[in-house]
């Protein structure tokens, strides 16, 4: 790509353990082979999944996904179709986790960084220069409410915090899964509701200033909420943007959406995870779609 790109699209998706064929031992219930996947469940999988992504509804300039095995899974999605749309790049957290993040773009990444213990759930950043814009866009996919989730959390959000602050006079974006609700937490809301939280997010672009970051998720023009479906709905999916996504210059926040693939939900809305014995359904996740546009 090159001159100045008039859009730029990110979309986030966990997509719900997505296991390659590979058997080796750390694989998750019930993406192993004695419970019936192998290599046809693992490349229907992949043919459904890149022909959802390469829908002009989900089709995204970066892509950020939550939930993935393996580097191998990045390539197969690639070579199934999706290096035919013009993505190029892809990458892989590794931490020995089948549940890490990656990414797959058009856009080639300048730099890219790891936050975090490697032990437990780090960050990962990606640098675009694009349009001749500095973009720091991280991708994080932070622990559940179960087996001491709610320190892990508390842990990873200040160091998101912490590094969006160090870009300061750049436009930060940090995607993901945060396994946390800012209407309900105490360390992930607006900061005026709870004396002990430690990213503090608003829904009004107005409030925006350098370390209180805007999501759409707060804001009730945007369909972002009930993102997930564990037992009942869940908002766990969010696009944080710093105030750099306000300042009328090069690229400012445009649009978000939650996106429901067909064959993706049932009668109600509530994602339908995919499963292996029957092929169907695609994600317990809804994926998170976000525009910005540029100002010369």
């Amino acid at each position: 790509m090159t001159g100045k790109e008039k859009v730029l699209t990110i979309l986030s998706w966990n997509m719900y353990l997505m296991h390659d064929d590979v058997e080796t031992g750390h694989e998750m219930a019930p993406f192993i082979s004695s419970m019936g996947y192998g290599a046809d469940q693992y490349r229907q999988r992949i043919r459904k999944t890149v022909d959802i992504l390469s829908t002009k509804e989900y089709e995204a300039d970066i892509i950020l996904l939550q939930e993935i095995e393996s580097e191998k899974v990045l390539k197969d999605m690639l070579e199934a179709g999706l290096n035919r749309n013009g993505y190029r790049y892809f990458g892989l957290l590794e931490n020995n986790t089948p549940i890490t993040v990656g990414y797959i773009s058009r856009y080639r990444p300048i730099e890219t960084h790891i936050h975090g213990s490697l032990e437990d759930r780090p960050i990962m950043e990606l640098v675009f220069s694009v349009s001749g814009e500095r973009i720091h866009v991280f991708n994080l996919h932070a622990r559940s409410r179960i087996s001491g989730g709610y320190r892990s959390r508390r842990e990873m959000f200040i160091l998101l915090d912490q590094l969006m602050k160090d870009r300061s006079g750049h436009l930060a974006i940090a995607v993901g899964d945060f396994n946390d609700d800012p209407f309900i937490s105490d360390i992930f809301c607006d900061p005026e509701r709870s004396c002990s939280c430690v990213l503090p997010v608003v829904g009004e672009m107005e409030r925006v200033d350098f370390g209180l970051y805007y999501t759409p998720t707060l804001d009730s023009a945007y369909k972002c909420r009930d993102s997930c479906y564990w037992q009942d709905f869940k908002t766990f999916d969010h696009v944080l943007l710093s105030d750099m996504a306000f300042d009328g210059r090069g690229y400012d926040f445009s649009f978000a959406t939650l996106l429901i693939p067909p064959g993706g939900a049932d009668a109600d809305g509530i994602p339908i995870k995919y499963t292996p014995e029957s092929g169907l359904g695609v994600s317990d996740h809804f994926a998170l779609k976000t525009e910005l546009k540029y100002n010369p």
